[in-house]
């Protein structure tokens, strides 16, 4: 079988494959994108190659651009939090961190890397996991957290302002918060509406309306898991409703 003037053979040598038509599974690697699932090999007839060849290309489209151009690195095995929407692989909890190896992974991640905003902010989660732990200075993590946050980076966002609430900046929390809520963010929607009732931005200038804090709870509710989140998530869901009835009455 030909296309034009090209033959099946030819088609495949030209495409670097050896005669071999990679099909692109979901296994990956470090060092190489997609290794390949299976092959189809030469001994095949032209129609069964070039068949191949589509299901792959077809296949390549969907798969290489989304998870297979994206390999995970030391740094995400090491502190990619399972809640970040924007993680890789399993994941840690804080208690799973191992600061010692995820520190010199993400320094090494952010220096081949310095514009990817997850890497900042994994490694500006291990270094304040060190400080915490060691008493230590708050300021190197912090940097790399507002780096990532400034990149648009929604779970930095969220714990940023997590932190700032820590030093005592609640307005500047409270806006982090707004921001990673808007953007879907399940901890920052709950967060946001327990700090507002709980009268944590009493001082500041709140940028969110009781509408607003339903609907990120409604939201929400699509999210949680677990008995305790739910438990929450209600107990929240009907301290607005309360709030709103008596604005109401008034």
């Amino acid at each position: 079988m030909t296309i034009g003037e090209v033959t099946a053979d030819e088609l495949i040598a030209s495409m670097g494959m050896d005669g071999k038509v990679v099909m692109f599974g979901s296994r990956w690697s470090r060092k190489r994108i997609c290794p390949a699932m299976f092959r189809f090999k030469q001994n095949g007839s032209d129609e069964m190659k070039i068949t191949a060849l589509i299901l792959a290309s077809i296949i390549s489209v969907f798969l290489v651009q989304s998870v297979c151009a994206q390999d995970i690195t030391e740094c995400d095995i090491q502190a990619g939090h399972p809640s970040d929407p924007g993680h890789l692989g399993a994941g840690r909890k804080s208690g799973e961190v191992l600061i010692q190896l995820a520190i010199p992974a993400c320094r090494e991640a952010v220096k081949s890397d310095p514009a990817n905003p997850r890497f900042h902010y994994q490694l500006g989660r291990a270094l304040v996991y060190w400080a915490d732990v060691n008493d230590g200075d708050l300021s190197e993590g912090l940097e790399h957290l507002k780096q990532a946050a400034d990149m648009d980076y929604t779970q930095a966002m969220f714990v940023l302002g997590l932190m700032y609430k820590r030093q005592g900046d609640n307005c500047a929390a409270e806006s982090l918060t707004k921001v990673a809520a808007d953007k879907g963010l399940k901890s920052a929607r709950i967060s946001y509406v327990d700090d507002v009732l709980g009268g944590v931005y009493s001082g500041c200038k709140r940028s969110a309306s009781k509408e607003e804090m339903a609907a990120y709870l409604a939201a929400a509710g699509t999210q949680v898991s677990g008995w305790y989140e739910s438990m929450l998530l209600g107990a929240l869901t009907r301290q607005i409703k309360a709030a709103a009835c008596m604005k109401a009455s008034e």
